[in-house]
């Protein structure tokens, strides 16, 4: 209580205590794709609530970002559950700067089991096999999944 008094007498902001949160600790282990064969027993508390946060993700299909695409850079993630509940990136375009990304304002409500595409384009599945660089290590994962408008619709 005395240094607390002492560093607002010299007028400068006490220290803050560094406590690390769940999210804190999430970013630090957060991983594209977690290796899922390992017994959850074995693992620190860190890596078991990222794993664990892992499995609640929806990794049917990816959304894209391909803006530097040229550079052979492009950026992935999981949808979020608004985007699966919206159809974004099953039934719509997966790339984030396509014109057809995002679906029109539907005035009825979406039939969670219908494949048709929500977007007034030919979309064409793409199921690729992804190599990927996370912390410094070279990793390969399963085929990803994508929708994307046929070039010239």
């Amino acid at each position: 209580m005395f240094k607390l008094k002492q560093s607002y007498e010299a007028g400068r902001r006490p220290v803050r205590p560094s406590s690390r949160h769940e999210l804190d600790v999430l970013k630090e282990r957060k991983r594209f794709i977690h290796a899922t064969d390992v017994d959850p027993a074995s693992l620190s508390w860190e890596d078991a609530l990222a794993l664990k946060y892992y499995e609640t993700l929806f990794r049917e299909f990816c959304v894209v970002n391909l803006k530097h695409y040229k550079h052979g850079a492009i950026a992935l993630r999981w949808r979020t559950e608004t985007e699966v509940l919206a159809g974004i990136a099953q039934l719509t375009c997966a790339s984030l700067r396509c014109r057809f990304h995002e679906p029109p304002e539907a005035e009825e409500e979406l039939d969670p089991e219908s494949t048709e595409p929500l977007v007034p384009t030919t979309l064409t599945e793409f199921e690729v096999p992804f190599n990927y660089m996370e912390e410094g290590e070279k990793k390969n994962s399963v085929k990803i999944e994508h929708h994307f408008q046929k070039p010239g619709a």
